[in-house]
């Protein structure tokens, strides 16, 4: 009898080792689910930083572009009132706002008319230039 509690003692240790090394793995395992489900908050969480960081972009673009066609219509007023200026200088020289068109190549109608007169107002066209 001694030969089969020798034979199942030794058995059962090949069982216990087989166990151990089954629990090991299994242990293995759940510690790399464990750091695999760490990784995917963690990826959560940089996609929301990153999402933030664009709106902020976003925002400060938006802020920048309406700045920009801010000073751009600014820019353009100037540009506009200076062009006007130098057309009455023109007009001032005593020739026909049909000639300062034509020198500055535009419409007639564009040019202006008198001092207080944008280029392209509906005033009366004064004829005494105009030949």
């Amino acid at each position: 009898m001694a030969r089969k509690s020798t034979q199942a003692a030794q058995a059962r240790e090949r069982a216990r080792m087989r166990a151990n090394r089954f629990l090991e793995r299994e242990q293995r395992l759940l510690e790399i689910a464990e750091r695999y489900e760490e990784t995917q908050v963690e990826l959560g969480g940089l996609e929301e930083t990153l999402e933030a960081k664009i709106d902020k972009i976003r925002e400060q673009a938006e802020a920048k572009i309406a700045e920009a066609r801010e000073q751009a219509s600014v820019d353009a007023s100037g540009a506009r009132e200076r062009a006007t200026q130098l057309q009455r200088e023109m007009l001032s020289e005593r020739i026909s706002r049909k000639e300062v068109g034509e020198r500055l190549g535009i419409p007639t109608r564009e040019v202006a008319r008198e001092k207080n007169e944008q280029p392209g107002d509906k005033a009366e066209v004064d004829v005494s230039h105009e030949q």
